[in-house]
């Protein structure tokens, strides 16, 4: 069983063929009852996934055996709901085989049975299962919209599909604009725009515009360090200078010009930099973290992704950027805070010793 099992694993989920990817075969005998797994370069951001779907592989291979079972799997999910998402992982398992099955409850009443239904068909890359998720979009729940948006991210050749996806960018309910979001970015549309921060072992993090008509901030490292900024035109709040950091990081309008000028003491200088900025968010963030010795432009902070974060968290906190702010994932609220905490513990800047004028009252002035 155990080596009909590891063909099998092979088989469905093979390894890249480039060994600098994949240096190992997905499945590999240890022993005659114990295989180890490779996680394959295409699950390396969902591992889990690729668990999930690994323990629901069928070992039987009859000509008929996948129709048949996509059809008691369709019996067993009418009459037991709580098999929702098993029953949806095995009928992807079964592939395209089980399709025929699997279309009769695109639109079925039973409200779980078609979300399974719509779940396996998107995996499976089903185009017909698109009208009946656009048509759940239209007409759902919250967790509906949310939930289709998430399926249309595997069905990246449909172009009604990704229409909608655009369409709920600007949708009411947070989660939901950022579940079209991440599906938008899963299949790399173009209308993301995207800002490497940091070149090979100097990477930092990627900066995403997303065209929005209500401006957004959204914070994850899944998959990678991100910061996403909906509306890329999004600006700052400025009634008077936006302070962070105790005054290290100042902001504000500058006298005669369209432009924000930006105060910055750094940690281990004792002179400050003056820049002059385009007014948008989006700017400011790349100012941050662009490393002036990296090339064009000359002008930067080189602060780290953590540091942006927290600037960036501040600013919102303060009133200063009128857009709601999402973090995802546990860490990086912690480390917000702890770089918070590092901030309001004694972190000031230094003591400017060659000129009796404090270059703070300046730039205040």
């Amino acid at each position: 069983a155990a080596h009909d099992k590891l063909a099998l694993i092979n088989e469905r989920y093979p390894a890249s063929p480039n060994r600098q990817i994949d240096a190992n075969p997905t499945a590999v005998a240890q022993t005659d009852q114990l295989i180890n797994l490779y996680v394959p370069r295409k699950y390396i951001n969902h591992p889990e996934r690729f668990l999930n779907l690994v323990s629901h592989l069928f070992i039987e291979r009859s000509p008929q055996f996948e129709p048949q079972q996509a059809q008691r799997l369709a019996d067993v999910l009418i009459e037991k709901p709580d098999h929702t998402v098993d029953v949806a992982v095995a009928w992807e398992v079964l592939g395209p085989m089980a399709l025929p099955v699997v279309r009769k409850h695109y639109a079925d009443e039973r409200h779980h049975v078609q979300l399974a239904a719509l779940e396996a068909g998107s995996r499976l890359q089903d185009e017909a299962a698109t009208p009946h998720i656009i048509k759940l979009i239209e007409t759902g729940s919250v967790q509906d919209r949310r939930d289709a948006a998430k399926m249309l991210a595997h069905l990246p050749r449909s172009f009604r599909g990704n229409e909608v996806l655009r369409k709920l960018l600007d949708d009411d309910e947070i989660s939901v604009r950022l579940a079209a979001y991440e599906s938008l970015a899963e299949i790399e549309d173009a209308i993301i725009q995207r800002v490497p921060i940091g070149i090979r072992d100097k990477f930092k993090y990627m900066l995403h515009l997303v065209p929005s008509e209500k401006p957004l901030i959204y914070i994850t490292q899944d998959r990678m360090p991100r910061l996403v900024i909906f509306d890329r035109d999004t600006g700052l709040k400025l009634h008077d200078v936006a302070r962070v950091w105790d005054n290290r990081l100042m902001v504000k309008h500058a006298a005669t010009e369209d432009l924000y000028e930006v105060f910055y003491q750094p940690r281990t200088s004792l002179q400050p930099k003056l820049y002059k900025i385009a007014p948008t968010l989006a700017n400011l963030v790349f100012l941050m973290s662009h490393d002036p010795k990296s090339g064009d432009p000359p002008e930067g902070m080189d602060l780290s992704y953590s540091d942006v974060v927290s600037a960036v968290y501040q600013l919102v906190n303060q009133g200063h950027v009128v857009a709601p702010i999402q973090v995802r994932r546990s860490a990086l609220l912690q480390a917000i805070a702890k770089a918070r905490e590092q901030e309001q513990g004694g972190l000031t800047r230094p003591e400017i010793t060659t000129s009796t004028e404090d270059p703070t009252d300046a730039f205040l002035r």
